[in-house]
């Protein structure tokens, strides 16, 4: 215990303080508990804190706590005093200041701490800020942990296992992340403790401005459950809540942000500094997370997608087919651009490209849902359709698809004359393999193109 022995010479900083319940209790506390005066010097610490900081006897007493805080934090540490100083809202004081700073040990290290600050404490003489200290670096050591599953765990799990944390850091609110924006709002929410009603109502918010959306211009909104609108205010203040607090999520690499953390509190006032460093801190750590998730899906997408069309690639294409294959009757539209070798030659290769990526479009509208567009080679698709239908339909698609190709297109400018020539085979009666349906399609294609192009031709049985 760090009190002051009652025959030693008392200076101003120090005053003496009753061993009443409230200090018998701290004394024993595995947290730190300090007593700091307005002017945050440090009139009293239990031994949790000097084991903490590696103080001995009364090394910290009558030193300002200001001295104890690296450079880097004192100034955040003097708002948070002040804030707390001039504080008149209850509901405030009992949420605490969850605030981390980084201190300085005995032994010359830094060390992060949690302080929780509470209201004065009524000390004979003197007003005291009550504060409760904690060892932070468990807590730093699960933000790098979530940092290190950023690089390679499953995206839906590392944002829920976010979303716990967010939880547990946040006291007293309940968190949700936003994320998926189609223009208008974010189609996913990863919550844990949110009421159903209210998750669904997020999305299907009829607010005419709700504070997620707001949100995407970078600055944190704080409003009133009651200010949110419709069956969403309705819902957020059944469940007990008060106020909506949103930070948006900008990732590195997006002009505005695409995501944002969501807090629903039980009180109707501003978060403290403390929860806004806390709700930064956990924003940065989720924000590395979508980062870490757009780089995946750029690897994937370069491995499986042809990169100047976007359509699937020769690889991805059969592996589809393979698995199509296996399950059931399955069609394959093999498309050769009639002439595209004297469009590169006589027009550029600018303008080829901007012809195959004309046509790469043209497919995605011209054929079924659930049908698979593929580029497979210079100027060579195909469109591979699951659960086949007979013969007469594919024949109805393959000119369905020659209509949509074979017509005047503006490129850059200028106007270039397309044509296609297809080949149509069926599994299993053209082939027994994804290797053997294609070729047998191959085969018909060149069929068509020997009576002239800009036509079908199916495949025969035999092969």
């Amino acid at each position: 215990m760090q009190m002051f022995d009652s025959g030693a010479e008392e200076t101003p900083a120090r005053w003496p303080v009753d061993h009443t319940i409230w200090h018998r209790v701290i004394d024993a506390d595995a947290y730190g508990w300090m007593l700091v005066d307005a002017e945050g010097v440090i009139r009293y610490h239990n031994d949790a804190v000097a084991e903490l900081l590696g103080r001995v006897g009364y090394g910290a007493l009558g030193t300002s706590m200001f001295d104890h805080v690296a450079s880097s934090d004192v100034e955040a540490a003097l708002e948070a005093v002040d804030e707390l100083s001039n504080a008149d809202e209850s509901e405030m004081l009992l949420v605490g200041l969850p605030m981390v700073f980084r201190v300085l040990h005995a032994d010359g290290s830094v060390v992060p701490i949690e302080v929780g600050a509470e209201s004065f404490l009524d000390v004979p003489g003197v007003e005291a800020i009550r504060l409760r200290i904690r060892d932070y670096r468990p807590d730093a050591c699960l933000h790098a942990y979530l940092e290190a599953l950023a690089e390679g765990a499953r995206f839906p799990h590392l944002l829920k296992a976010a979303v716990r944390l967010a939880d547990a850091t946040l006291v007293g609110g309940t968190t949700a992340i936003l994320h998926d924006w189609d223009g208008e709002t974010y189609r996913s929410v990863v919550t844990d403790r949110l009421p159903e009603e209210l998750t669904r109502g997020i999305i299907e918010a009829d607010a005419v401005d709700p504070p997620w959306v707001a949100s995407r211009d970078g600055d944190a909104h704080i409003v009133s459950c009651a200010d949110l609108g419709g069956r969403l205010a309705e819902q957020a203040v059944a469940a007990g809540l008060k106020s909506c607090w949103v930070e948006p999520l900008t990732i590195a690499e997006d002009a505005v942000p695409s995501a944002a953390l969501v807090i629903f509190r039980p009180w109707s006032q501003r978060p403290l500094v403390g929860h806004l460093a806390a709700a930064r801190r956990l924003r940065s750590t989720i924000a590395l997370a979508f980062l870490a998730q757009r780089a995946r899906e750029r690897l994937m997408s370069a491995a499986t997608s042809d990169s100047l069309t976007g359509l699937d690639n020769r690889s991805a294409a059969f592996d589809q087919l393979e698995r199509l294959v296996a399950s059931g009757p399955t069609a394959v539209l093999f498309v050769d651009l009639d002439g595209f070798k004297a469009i590169n030659d006589s027009r550029g290769h600018g303008i080829g490209d901007g012809v195959l990526v004309e046509v790469a479009d043209m497919l995605r509208e011209a054929v079924e849902p659930g049908a698979v567009a593929a580029r497979i080679g210079g100027d060579e698709f195909l469109v591979i359709v699951p659960d086949a239908p007979p013969v007469a339909e594919l024949t109805a698609l393959a000119e369905q698809v020659l209509t949509a190709l074979c017509r005047s297109i503006p490129i850059d400018g200028t106007r270039v004359e397309l044509g296609a020539t297809i080949g149509v085979a069926r599994f299993p009666e053209h082939g027994a393999t994804p290797d053997e349906l294609v070729e047998a399609a191959d085969r018909a294609l060149y069929r068509a193109k020997r009576l002239g192009g800009r036509s079908w031709a199916v495949a025969y049985a035999d092969g």
